[in-house]
């Protein structure tokens, strides 16, 4: 695995044509997400949860941004998960609309969201 360690060096692209460049999602096929972490105002029942989800999906959905995470049960007091855009790379403009959002939504206490990191190889900010 240690051909793996520097996945964007100049050294290691140079080596990669195209098609496996976009196949290991290097270089100029790379795409970005965000962590992000909501904390709830309270501990939410069963429909303040679904009701937050169906929020967050539906403005995820409209943003034309994918989650995974953001999940939790009955007495939920936080929860976090992972933020990509459907097509390419999310950006900090898709960073700062969902932090936004849901410091909007009123059953949300706070919001937070981490720096751009490679979608593909969680180990690697950008």
């Amino acid at each position: 695995m240690k051909h793996w360690i520097e996945r964007n060096s100049k050294t290691r692209l140079h080596r990669l044509n195209t098609r496996q460049r976009k196949k290991y999602h290097l270089g100029e096929f790379r795409e970005t997400g965000f962590h992000a972490a909501v904390r709830f105002q309270h501990a939410l029942s069963d429909i303040e949860l679904s009701q937050w989800l169906d929020d967050l999906v539906t403005w995820i959905e409209a943003n034309g941004l994918m989650i995974g995470g953001f999940g939790g049960s009955t007495g939920l007091e936080e929860t976090s998960g992972y933020v990509v855009c459907e097509t390419g790379s999310a950006t900090d403009a898709h960073r700062e609309a969902f932090a936004a959002w849901s410091k909007t939504h009123p059953l949300v206490a706070s919001a937070e969201c981490e720096p751009l990191s490679d979608a593909w190889y969680d180990d690697q900010a950008c």
